[in-house]
């Protein structure tokens, strides 16, 4: 997106959400880029691989439960960029065990 059209978005008033109230500053408070929505219809494709955020979310877990789960390696995980950890959506499987009935004692 182009830099004008990033200054016209942030300097323009808009619409609030819920109220239909013009909001004086536009965008510029909350972002400085725009975020694109997917249109009526038009589905959201599923990464093929997630955020260790996204990975708790998914286990119903903490993100510092899958933080420990990729050091101790039993999850797979891949670093992007030098900061970014990312995780295969595959991978998501090998954390996930078959309960046995004998050893199950239920919490």
């Amino acid at each position: 997106m182009s830099k004008a059209v990033v200054e016209k978005l942030n300097g323009a008033e808009h619409a609030g959400p819920a109220t239909g109230r013009t909001v004086p500053g536009g965008m510029a408070e909350r972002c400085l880029v725009p975020v694109a929505f997917p249109l009526f219809g038009e589905e959201k494709k599923p990464s093929q691989y997630l955020t260790p955020i996204e990975v708790a979310e998914i286990l119903r877990v903490t993100v510092q439960t899958v933080h420990g789960m990729i050091a101790s390696g039993r999850l797979p995980a891949y670093r992007a960029c030098r900061t970014r950890i990312l995780i295969l959506r595959a991978d998501l499987s090998s954390c996930i065990e078959p309960i046995v009935p004998e050893t199950y004692q239920g919490k």
